[in-house]
């Protein structure tokens, strides 16, 4: 984990991809200046999020997962279950989540940081793929 810690842009980590698919609701700020070129596709609140990520599973396509802090937004049995469909999913993969054991176990050979979210606080960030932020870190 680096010493300082920078502030989480999503922007800065973006891999090539085509689509940025968001299975949970994200603040609009934080997509706001991804690259025009560049389609985001939010879940609609009355699909299901196993079958949003298996509609969405292409290898062009990057699945932005943040987890709000503090709110559970999915309940703990269904957890394993969505870390084994992220572990089967195709393209690129950011999780922005808070710092739960069966993430560090499941996610053992993933790249992560600690960054500061919009309010400042300490949040893990998970990544399948070398981030260009990262590239300067190597």
């Amino acid at each position: 984990m680096p010493e300082s810690l920078t502030q989480f842009k999503l922007k800065n980590f973006l891999p090539n991809c085509q689509k940025i698919i968001l299975p949970f609701k994200t603040d609009s700020t934080e997509t706001e200046n991804i690259p025009k070129n560049i389609a985001t596709v939010q879940r609609p609140l009355e699909e299901n999020i196993f079958t949003f990520l298996k509609i969405n599973n292409r290898v062009k396509n990057l699945a932005y997962l943040h987890f709000p802090y503090g709110k559970k937004i999915i309940q703990d049995a269904d957890q394993e279950a969505l870390l084994d469909d992220l572990l089967d999913f195709k393209g690129k993969i950011i999780i922005m989540g808070n710092n739960l054991r069966c993430y560090n176990q499941y996610l053992n050979n993933w790249r992560s940081t600690l960054v500061l979210d919009d309010c400042q606080r300490k949040r893990p960030l998970w990544f399948n793929f070398v981030a260009h932020e990262q590239l300067e870190l190597v």
